[in-house]
């Protein structure tokens, strides 16, 4: 399964930050070869209001 650089994440943002801004960049590895060690980003069980205001790049995280 993908590892995580940490286990746990927590950021603080503030309310005036720019539209666009990087909240927080993750990383993952995976010791498994070929497609199998392919890793996608995204959320998981996210309200469709926290949707509408982040996003994932499901490649780099």
């Amino acid at each position: 399964p993908p590892v995580f650089a940490q286990d746990r994440y927590r950021v603080s943002l503030r309310e005036d930050a720019p539209l666009g801004s990087t909240v927080l960049n993750v990383s993952a590895s995976d010791a498994d070869d070929g497609t199998n060690a392919r890793i996608t980003y995204g959320f998981g069980k996210t309200p469709a209001k926290v949707l509408q205001k982040f996003l994932v790049d499901p490649e780099s995280g």
